[in-house]
C-alpha cells in the first residue's frame, strides 16, 4: 500500500466537491472527499502520545477514522457535526476498515448537497404509506383503529413518521427508516398472530405501529441524525408513550384497560431496564413485540454489515467486526445454480443411501 505524503493541517484546498462515498472505499484506497463528523474523541497511547479517533459518515455508510500525527492540531480545527474535507488512505485495524486522515479542513454545508449525506431506503414514501393504510384498515378493534388513524390522518405526524430514521446509526438509519421498520414489525406481528391464536392480534398491531413513534421527537432528520435535546433528556420510549396517551385521551370511550395495555407495550418494548425500558414486558403481546423488534433490528444489522463488505458481492465470506453484535458475521454464497438451487421444497431430499441395513462401510480396509 502506498502511503500519501503527509500534509499540514488544516488543508486549504481539496479538488473534489464530495469525492468518494464510504461504500466504495477499499483497503489501500487513497481518499479525497467530504464526510460528516459524527463523533470525535482524543485518546492517548500507552506512551502518552495523543491520537484522534473519528466516526465519519455520508449517505452510503459509516467508517472509523483516526489521526496519529499532530492529533492536537487536528482536534482543534473541527468539531462533531462539522463537514470535513479529508485527504488520507484506508487501512485495516482490528478487522475493520479505517480512514487514516493525513489532512483536513472544515467546509460549509451550504456548499454541499444534503442528499450526499442523507441515506435513503429503496421503498418510496407513497408505497409505504399505502401499505400502512391497508394494515391500519385491517385492525378490527374500533378503538385501536381510531388510535392508529389519528396518527396516519394527521399530515404533520405522518410526514414525520415517513421521513424519520429509526435510529441514528445501528439499524434503519436512513430517511424513511422508521416507517420501514414499523411496517416490518406489523408484518411480523401478522405472521406471528397466525401461529399463536391466544395473541391479541389487533393490540399487537397497535404496539408494532406505536412502539417507536417517539423517534420523530428523539432524532433530528438532518445529516447524521443527531439526537434532539428532548431525545437525550427524555428518550423515545417516554416521548412515544406521552404522544400515544395524548391521542388516546382524545378518543371518546377508549377503554381504560386497553389504554393501559397500549401504554405497557410502548414502555416495555426495549425488553430490559438496562436497554432503556421503564417497564419489563409482562403481557404476551409485550413479550412478542420486544422479540419482534429485536429480530428486525438484528436482521438489519446483518444486512448493513454484509452490504459494507469490500466488493465481494454475493460470494461467501466474512464481514468486518460488527461492534453492536460483538462479532464478525458470515455471508453464505448462493448455491450453484442460483438461489434455492438443489432443493425442491415440494419433495423430500433423497437419502445418501437407501438401506438402513447396508450403510457404507466407513472403516473398510484398503488392503
Amino acid at each position: 500500500m502506498r502511503v500519501l505524503e503527509r500534509e499540514s493541517c488544516p488543508l486549504e484546498v481539496l479538488t473534489v466537491p464530495k469525492g468518494q462515498f464510504i461504500k466504495d472505499l477499499r483497503e489501500g484506497s487513497e481518499v479525497e472527499g467530504v464526510f460528516l463528523v459524527q463523533r470525535k474523541s482524543t485518546r492517548r497511547t500507552r506512551e502518552g502520545r495523543p491520537f484522534l479517533t473519528l466516526v465519519l459518515s455520508d449517505r452510503s455508510g459509516i467508517i472509523d477514522g483516526c489521526v496519529w500525527d499532530d492529533a492536537e492540531a487536528f482536534g482543534v480545527s473541527f468539531s462533531e457535526r462539522d463537514y470535513l474535507r479529508v485527504r488520507g488512505f484506508v487501512d485495516r485495524y482490528r478487522d475493520r476498515l479505517q480512514l487514516r486522515v493525513l489532512a483536513c479542513a472544515r467546509c460549509s454545508w451550504q456548499d454541499l448537497s444534503a442528499e450526499d449525506f442523507l441515506p435513503a431506503g429503496t421503498r418510496s414514501a407513497a408505497d409505504m404509506r399505502s401499505e400502512l393504510r391497508s394494515r391500519i384498515a385491517s385492525v378490527s378493534n374500533a378503538h385501536l383503529r381510531a388510535l392508529l388513524e389519528s396518527f396516519e390522518q394527521n399530515p404533520t405526524l405522518i410526514n414525520a413518521i415517513t421521513l424519520s430514521p429509526a435510529a441514528s446509526s445501528i439499524h434503519h438509519d436512513r430517511v424513511g427508516g422508521l416507517l420501514e421498520h414499523t411496517l416490518s414489525l406489523m408484518a411480523l406481528a401478522e405472521a406471528v398472530s397466525a401461529v399463536y391464536p391466544d395473541l391479541d392480534r389487533d393490540l399487537l398491531q397497535a404496539g408494532a405501529f406505536l412502539h417507536d413513534v417517539g423517534k420523530i421527537r428523539e432524532l433530528d432528520p438532518t445529516p447524521g441524525f443527531p439526537y434532539t435535546d428532548e431525545g437525550r433528556l427524555v428518550g423515545h420510549v417516554v416521548l412515544g408513550y406521552e404522544l400515544a396517551m395524548l391521542h388516546i385521551d382524545g378518543i371518546e370511550g377508549f377503554p381504560a384497560a386497553l389504554r393501559t395495555q397500549v401504554g405497557h407495550l410502548i414502555l416495555s418494548h426495549q425488553g430490559e431496564h438496562e436497554w432503556g425500558a421503564p417497564a419489563l414486558p409482562m403481557t404476551l403481546e409485550a413479550l412478542v413485540l420486544h422479540f419482534l423488534d429485536n429480530l428486525d433490528a438484528k436482521v438489519e444489522v446483518y444486512r448493513k454489515a454484509v452490504g459494507a463488505r469490500n466488493g465481494e458481492g454475493k460470494e461467501a465470506g466474512w464481514t468486518d467486526y460488527v461492534r453492536t453484535l460483538g462479532r464478525a458475521l458470515y455471508q453464505r454464497g448462493e448455491p450453484e445454480g442460483g438461489k434455492g438451487a438443489g432443493a425442491d421444497r415440494g419433495q423430500s431430499a433423497q437419502p445418501a443411501f437407501t438401506s438402513r441395513a447396508d450403510p457404507p462401510d466407513l472403516f473398510e480396509s484398503s488392503s
